[in-house]
């Protein structure tokens, strides 16, 4: 068997047939004379071919208008950074230490003794003896 329902003009819900009022809005459902049903969300239309034209030539206006400022200051920004060689890396070198012809290595002690006073120490020592040419 099939439900009767009731759907209320003023906002679309079903309501059971038993029920005198909407149970989302309250409008009276028994009443003889109920408002109009309110119109949908959809989107006005334009009636008049002048709005329409007003429409598409402002938006062909704003798409030159940003195509001009993207030509403008975007793209040479770009094609700087495309065609911007890296600037090169300085090479640090270091001097290049001579290789000693003779290498004395030591170690020395000493103990020296003033008067009262008394000094002594070692330490190790590396002599780098370069010929210079001298062959």
């Amino acid at each position: 068997m099939q439900k009767v329902e009731r759907v209320c003009p003023n906002c679309g819900t079903a309501n059971p047939y038993e029920s005198a009022y909407c149970r989302k809005c309250g409008t009276n459902l028994t009443s003889t004379n109920l408002p109009a049903r309110r119109g949908t969300n959809s989107p006005a239309r334009f009636r008049a071919p002048a709005g329409i034209a007003l429409v598409v030539s402002a938006s062909a206006f704003l798409a030159r208008l940003g195509l001009k400022l993207l030509a403008r200051q975007v793209l040479p920004r770009v094609k700087e950074s495309i065609t911007k060689k890296p600037e090169p890396k300085e090479i640090k070198v270091a001097p290049r230490e001579e290789v000693p012809d003779t290498v004395i290595r030591g170690w020395r002690a000493w103990s020296v003794r003033k008067g009262e006073d008394e000094s002594s120490g070692s330490e190790k020592f590396e002599w780098r003896i370069n010929s210079r040419g001298k062959k």
